[in-house]
């Protein structure tokens, strides 16, 4: 029996760039192809096999340690796609401009509800963690909601959703605080959860961050000028 060379890789499009999720090599007569096809917003996987890989799956007799690498890589393959999938979508956070329901402390998407807002102040909300898959989709966000709002004074960045927030992130989170002021304009966070709070203790940012954190976004809407209900 012919055994061949096959290596499989997994790459995924991580705002414009190509990263390698992982790879793996192995001796047998199995190939795999795998694309995320962003313009379907799902992935594929293609596979194909050779003579060897049709015995594989022949009676035992006729192959069960190549039966067992043929499962194996299919096992790796899933592990593998499972986290091309994760990276993919969490690359892509859900973001909301969001304004206070009427006669409420609560706060919903203006695309979705009757809201009161202030044109001095931007709220959005980020419904995913942050961290370097997603903490570039967070900047561009920002500043493409900033672009034409002249009369902006303030931004909150509301995060009931944040549960972690890595290095990468608190960087951008940094960038995004200095370009800010440098624009006249303020930046404060909400809503922070206990986890995300001692992550944001134990590194240096805190100490050059000149917003404040509001426990709760009907706080920080009313203490920086918003309306009350």
């Amino acid at each position: 029996m012919q055994v061949d060379l096959v290596a499989l890789r997994v790459e995924v499009d991580i705002e414009g760039r190509l990263e390698c999720a992982g790879g793996v090599g192995l001796d047998m007569g199995l190939c795999f192809e795998f694309a995320l096809d962003l313009r379907a917003q799902l992935p594929r996987v293609v596979g194909r096999g050779g003579d060897d890989v049709v015995d594989a799956f022949a009676p035992v007799d006729q192959g069960c340690g190549l039966r067992a690498v043929a499962a194996m890589a299919v096992t790796i393959l899933t592990v593998l796609l499972s986290l091309v999938l994760f990276l993919w979508r969490t690359s892509r956070p859900h973001m909301a401009i969001v304004g206070l329901v009427p006669g409420s402390e609560h706060f919903r998407n203006v695309e979705r509800h009757k809201v009161v807002s202030d044109p001095s102040i931007l709220t959005i909300r980020v419904d995913e963690s942050l961290y370097f898959a997603n903490a570039r989709a967070l900047e561009d966000a920002i500043y493409d909601r900033i672009a034409d709002q002249h009369a902006l004074k303030h931004v909150v960045l509301m995060c009931p959703a944040v549960n972690l927030i890595d290095a990468s992130a608190l960087e951008s989170l940094e960038a995004i605080a200095h370009r800010l002021s440098s624009a006249g304009v303020g930046f404060h966070l909400s809503e922070v959860k206990g986890p995300v709070m001692d992550e944001l203790k134990r590194s240096d940012f805190l100490q050059h961050f000149k917003g404040r954190i509001f426990l709760s976004q009907y706080e920080a809407f009313t203490t920086l000028g918003g309306p009350a209900r």
